[in-house]
């Protein structure tokens, strides 16, 4: 969040701990510090896709999500994180 400039804190080691304490501990802290930045970096995405040159590039971009993510090769995976729901039933 810093690096985007996106985090107006001292971003040191006691103000993470107190917030963590505040937010009920390390893991309630993590969660919103990721979905903090998952919000900021769609936004990012969002300006940035609408310079895209055409399709391609939009595609392009796309995939590069989809990889990123571990999932642009595996359809029930993506399916999974796209809904939520697992899909990874007994497929004998």
């Amino acid at each position: 969040m810093a690096a985007l400039g996106l985090y107006d804190g001292t971003n040191s080691p006691e103000e993470h701990a107190e917030e963590a304490t505040r937010l009920g501990g390390p893991e309630p802290y993590r969660m919103r510090l990721a979905n903090a930045l998952l919000g900021a970096v769609q936004v990012e995405a969002m300006l940035a896709e609408s310079s895209a040159a055409g399709p391609e590039d939009l595609a392009a971009a796309h995939h590069q999500q989809l990889a990123t993510a571990g999932v642009a090769d595996d359809v029930d995976i993506l399916l999974e994180m796209l809904t939520g729901l697992s899909v990874f039933l007994d497929k004998d």
